[in-house]
């Protein structure tokens, strides 16, 4: 997410191959916190952040990443950059981005896992029909 001008609200993105979060907020200037968790390789992930009051954790493949704490004002809502990361406006993420989700809300530990297992479902069982030839 990204207020008028260069000021960020939200940049959920990854540096140096890693999910990295910034926010700037009314009252504390900005917090700036990377995993330790390495997601540049090549394959799928899927990536969550959760911010409640002031905690932010953070969430990759089902797996608790860590949290840190921050302000606990209001997001500021100008819109919202996808694939777009703080530390330049022309350092777009070199990758794919799907199934996008934005909650009003915190999501739990087991609502996380929901998603993980609802992303991660097995295909469905496929069928062939074979019809008899000739005549």
């Amino acid at each position: 997410m990204q207020a008028s001008g260069d000021a960020e609200d939200i940049a959920f993105t990854t540096l140096n191959g890693k999910l990295s979060w910034y926010d700037e907020l009314a009252s504390n200037g900005g917090h700036h916190y990377d995993t330790s968790t390495f997601v540049a390789d090549g394959q799928w992930h899927h990536a969550l952040v959760s911010r409640s009051n002031d905690q932010i954790k953070f969430y990759a493949d089902n797996q608790y990443l860590g949290s840190f704490n921050t302000g606990t004002d209001q997001v500021r809502d100008d819109h919202i950059d996808l694939g777009r990361s703080f530390w330049t406006g022309s350092l777009y993420f070199n990758g794919s981005i799907d199934e996008v989700r934005i909650y009003d809300r915190a999501l739990s530990a087991a609502e996380v896992a929901e998603l993980y297992a609802l992303e991660n479902a097995p295909p469905a069982p496929s069928i062939t029909i074979t019809l008899p030839t000739g005549g």
